[in-house]
């Protein structure tokens, strides 16, 4: 049992870190986008995410 707790929390703490980098890759893609000239509507329809997110 406690290989099982160890490992759950072990996935977890991954998790967190890949939805930290996961944000830091969109937020770093919205930037780009912008920069090229792109709309916060088209930024946040290419992110699949509303343009108030974006």
């Amino acid at each position: 049992m406690q290989a099982h707790l160890a490992a759950a929390a072990a996935l977890r703490d991954e998790a967190a870190h890949a939805r930290t980098r996961a944000a830091e890759e969109s937020r770093a893609a919205a930037r780009a986008l912008r920069s090229r000239g792109l709309t916060v509507r088209e930024v946040g329809a290419a992110l699949g995410i509303s343009h108030q997110r974006a």
